[in-house]
């Protein structure tokens, strides 16, 4: 296992922070000067926007992710199929200024990723269990188990992803993702059984299992980047040594890395192909 990069987990944990605390906030706020109601007459009203709104910031911040990672995704090929090609050419001057700029594209695609992986997706996940949570505690079972089948479609869906991008199966991922699941599925049977109580215990387990999981993410998608990088660099060095066909190879090995970066991250989101 990598040394996990802490800045990065700070910024991700962050990020999670503000985008559950923002619509509160600005709730407050309209409620506040807007209809001057006191803290009692507003509390149901907000309750009752709480999840329309919450679910407004996720998808907006989903498309504005998924817009800047499909375009990396877009220029970083475009990036590479240029240096393949001025290598082919004999183009030297050409190919290296191309795989300095991949390199930097690569560092953006990686840091695109990151955010993509650690906040909005499992910050979905995050959210449908607290719907299902409020469900639960209203006594809305219907609502309760909708919220569940979706928390489990949103772990297959992001298994899945994580399969695509040959992520190992194995330790705390492995584990953290089992127990999802085990947690999922006993909060559903408690709510159709009548267990109140064992459903929200099963939610809050749940719900733990989340935060690993996000660390380890963390940990192997820098592992799979700097597996790119560090091909990337054998190209140049072999580029440096005149050895065309060794530079050729290296680069072939950061495309089909990079392919399978691509369809994994794009799984996650719930996006077929670009």
């Amino acid at each position: 296992m990598i040394q996990r990069p802490k800045t990065l987990i700070i910024l991700c944990i962050t990020s999670a922070i503000i985008l559950l605390a923002y619509p509160l906030v600005n709730n407050a706020i309209i409620f506040n000067s807007v209809f001057g109601l006191d803290s009692g007459n507003k509390s149901s009203s907000v309750q009752n926007n709480k999840g329309s709104q919450i679910e407004q910031e996720k998808h907006q911040q989903q498309a504005y992710n998924a817009n800047v990672l499909t375009s990396t995704i877009k220029s970083t090929q475009s990036i590479l199929a240029k240096a393949l090609n001025d290598i082919n050419m004999n183009n030297t001057i050409d190919a290296f200024s191309n795989l300095n700029a991949l390199k930097t594209k690569i560092e953006q695609y990686q840091l695109s990723a990151l955010d993509v992986l650690s906040n909005p997706i499992l910050q979905s996940s995050r959210i449908h269990l607290v719907a299902a949570e409020d469900a639960i505690k209203s006594g809305n079972v219907e609502k309760a188990i909708s919220e569940l089948s979706i928390a489990g479609q949103l772990r297959i869906q992001h298994q899945q992803g994580m399969m695509e991008m040959k992520l190992p199966m194995r330790g705390e991922m492995n584990s953290t993702f089992n127990s999802l699941e085990a947690h999922l599925l006993a909060a559903n049977e408690a709510v159709n059984a009548g267990y109140t109580q064992k459903a929200l215990s099963e939610l809050n387990m749940a719900n733990d299992q989340l935060y690993p999981h996000q660390l380890s993410m963390i940990d192997f998608i820098n592992s799979i980047f700097n597996n790119t990088i560090t091909h990337l660099k054998l190209s140049i060095d072999d580029l440096k040594d005149s050895n065309k066909q060794a530079a050729i190879s290296e680069l072939n090995t950061v495309g089909q890395l990079l392919k399978a970066h691509q369809q994994g991250i794009l799984t996650m989101m719930g996006i077929s192909k670009l």
